[in-house]
This record gives structure tokens, sequence and C-alpha cells, in this order.
């Protein structure tokens, strides 16, 4: 069995970002009605989140799995490491993370780009209780801003997760 306790990852500041991702699936034609389309779809997501995050279009399996998590599949599920990104798609990824911004006033004219370094790039530590799963996300100098941030990403439950993410991030 795989240890389900402190599983590190590097992009906690994915959470920043849940209030989008519903509608960011929906848009991609991965999810509808607020379920997942196929289990090829809630992989393409998986990695399609990571790509927002990082702006990368390649990613290895142990990177993903905060991504795993939050589209319903568990940490251990290995996908293809090597996506490809429609170039709308990924125009519209830049729409989404400049809405956060722009709706995030503190980060004032914040680009796209010093968001994913100082905030969506991110150590974090994933454990899982029988109900839940708890991300620790590092802690920098730029968290006091999180006191500003327009919207909770303290616990995050999608339908189509299976339990809750609960995010201890203090600034």
């Amino acid at each position: 069995m795989t240890d389900r306790q402190n599983i590190r990852v590097r992009n906690a500041g994915i959470v920043l970002l849940s209030p989008f991702i519903p509608r960011l699936l929906e848009r991609l034609n991965f999810t509808a009605e607020g379920h997942f389309t196929s289990q090829q779809n809630r992989e393409k997501a998986a990695q399609f989140l990571q790509y927002v995050v990082t702006g990368k279009q390649s990613t290895t399996n142990p990177e993903l799995a905060l991504n795993k998590i939050i589209c319903g599949l568990s940490p251990e599920a290995i996908l293809s490491e090597n996506i490809k990104i429609a170039i709308e798609d990924a125009a519209f990824s830049n729409q989404v993370l400049n809405a956060l911004i722009s709706n995030w006033r503190a980060l004032g004219s914040t680009s796209v780009e010093g968001l994913r370094e100082n905030f969506l790039i991110r150590e974090g530590l994933l454990s899982e209780s029988p109900e839940q799963w708890k991300l620790t996300v590092e802690r920098k100098s730029f968290d006091v801003l999180l006191n500003q941030c327009p919207f909770s990403f303290s616990v995050i439950k999608y339908p189509w997760m299976e339990k809750a993410l609960v995010v201890e991030w203090n600034a």
C-alpha cells in the first residue's frame, strides 16, 4: 500500500484557482453538468491544470498528485507525461489567470508569470485521513497578500471528488 502521508507537491498554489476550476474544465469540455465526460478527460484535466500552474506542457507523474486529487483520481494514477495544449486552450488558461489577478486587487499589476512564480508554483505537503485530504502550503513573504484574497480556498470539494481537500495556508 502506498503511503498517503506527507506527499510533497510543488504546485500547492493551484488551490488559489479553485473558484475558476469548474468553469475552466467545463469550457474545455472535460466536464458537463458537474461531472467528467470520460476517464480520459479526467486525466487530461489533471495534466491541463499543471499547464495552468507552470505554463509548461511536460510534467512527471509525481508532480501531478495534487491535480489528480482535485480531479477525483488517485494520486498514484499513472498519466501520460506529455500533453499537447491547443493554442486557444493556452490562451484561455491565461485569461483565467488574468481573471484571478484582476479579482485579487492586492496583486496590482502582477503578470501571469509573476503569479505563477510567487503563488502557484509552491511547495506543499499532502496527507490523507479517512474523511479528507489535507494540504499544508509552504509560507513565503508574498503571503501577506492572501489576507486580501477575495475568495476562499480553505476547503475544496467538487462534485467529482471523493473527499474534500482542506487547505492550511496561513499568511
